[in-house]
């Protein structure tokens, strides 16, 4: 009976001990930290039973109790659970680049990462060196914006823009948009049908109107609010006005429903994910579904958060605060694994991502977060 007891107890150990901790590996490389690991657990039920072989050395006794054990009781093996664990690996690289006053704007627009400073100096970078830059005078760059294969740039005192062409050239554009532009979007390859029947990707400037224009820089639709933030999402056009109201608009600015919210007034801007839209506020986040129902409200956040991206099934939410990181996984509940201790996050103004990482500006400085998703 005592050989039958040790067994047991070297049985239950081995099943039912855990293995991992949170863990973290380093690099020696020059100007980078460390990589680290945070896990996530992903949990599937498996109808078959565990056997693990006891270190008593008993064969007769590991037979025994290898098809018939009587602790089981003679009942059936219950369902074990399986921990399938993916790694969300982090690789902070600072000091991608330095300017010399604080940067204001920073856009991915195709191949190209778009740094403009306060004094409306514009840096394109490819693989995280300078390609051009153009030193803009007497035309204040409030926005930037990819369209067409073009770069153009916002001036929302004057109401033209600046374009930088595929061969790096900037010139004038000679139109007039609207009164007081703040921002510019276009929304990837999408492409609609004008009044002429002809298939244009459209261009939207945000400033007293709103208007859409053609890849001729035409204005094909006028929208009489003033809208604080863009998105495409579900197929709508997605507004936040001024208001606080979220307006959803056909592609072309006509509107097809207007969504109230309590807590409208405090909107700040609009993100979204192929599943979710996220209305930000000054204190807190709401995502809504496909459906536009909110499935998950996050209240009362101690700092507010002013970007937001999604990458690789969870979102990345920053407030400006010193280590101001909340992510979010793919079920909206909050994944706390980032090493915050190892990867200590600067004052963060502007973020943008690409497939791999998320770009960081911090006062003239340009860092690098680069995230991995691991089975």
């Amino acid at each position: 009976m005592t050989e039958v007891k040790e067994f047991k107890e070297n049985l239950k150990e081995k099943i039912f001990s855990e293995d991992e901790d949170f863990q973290y590996t380093s690099s020696e490389e020059e100007n980078l930290e460390k990589d680290y690991f945070g896990e996530e657990e992903e949990e599937s039920e498996s109808e078959e039973g565990v056997w693990e072989d006891s270190e008593s050395g008993e064969d007769s006794l590991r037979d025994k109790h290898k098809t018939v054990p009587a602790w089981i009781n003679d009942k059936k093996p219950k369902k074990v659970l399986e921990i399938k664990k993916k790694k969300l690996i982090y690789r902070f690289d600072r000091y991608q680049f330095k300017t010399n006053f604080n940067i204001k704007i920073l856009k991915k627009i195709e191949k190209f990462v778009v740094v403009v400073d306060t004094m409306n100096n514009v840096y394109l970078l490819q693989e995280k060196k300078v390609i051009k830059s153009f030193k803009i005078e007497r035309f204040r760059v409030d926005d930037v914006v990819g369209f067409n294969n073009k770069i153009y740039l916002i001036n929302g005192k004057c109401g033209f823009l600046k374009e930088i062409d595929e061969d790096l050239e900037i010139d004038n554009v000679e139109k007039k948009i609207t009164r007081n532009m703040r921002k510019g979007y276009s929304f990837g390859n999408e492409e609609v049908h004008d009044e002429s029947g002809l298939d244009n990707p459209f261009l939207y400037i945000l400033g007293d109107t709103t208007v859409v224009l053609n890849k001729n820089l035409n204005c094909l639709s006028e929208f009489h609010d003033k809208f604080l933030s863009l998105e495409k999402f579900n197929n709508k056009i997605v507004a936040l006005s001024s208001s606080g109201d979220v307006l959803l608009l056909s592609q072309d600015l006509k509107l097809e429903k207007k969504l109230v919210f309590d807590e409208g007034s405090s909107f700040t801007d609009l993100y979204s994910s192929e599943n979710h839209l996220v209305i930000n506020s000054l204190n807190s986040i709401l995502f809504l579904d496909s459906n536009f129902r909110i499935v998950k409200d996050v209240l009362h956040l101690k700092n507010p958060v002013k970007n937001i991206v999604h990458l690789h099934d969870h979102f990345f939410c920053f407030s400006s605060a010193k280590g101001g990181l909340k992510i979010l996984d793919k079920n909206l509940n909050f994944n706390n694994t980032f090493p915050k201790k190892k990867i200590r996050l600067p004052e963060i103004s502007k973020i943008v991502k690409d497939s791999e990482g998320i770009y960081l500006s911090s006062h003239r400085d340009l860092h690098y977060l680069k995230i991995e998703y691991k089975n």
